[in-house]
């Protein structure tokens, strides 16, 4: 569909034909844009990897 769009097909023609939302397949491009990947691992913020990294840590309470 990310391909579709960089060879100038709209994103309205393609959220129709493929039954998604105009923000979802915007997300998928701006995604691919950014990093070239698709998974939530690869386009996570530094914050949220922060954050999930703070979670792993069995040393780390919360509010305390």
């Amino acid at each position: 569909m990310v391909k579709l769009y960089e060879n100038d097909k709209s994103r309205a023609d393609i959220a129709r034909e493929y039954e998604i939302t105009n923000s979802a397949l915007d997300r998928w491009i701006k995604n691919h844009q950014n990093t070239g990947s698709f998974t939530a691992e690869d386009n996570r913020t530094k914050e949220e990897k922060e954050i999930l990294d703070l979670r792993k840590d069995p040393t780390f309470t919360y509010g305390e």
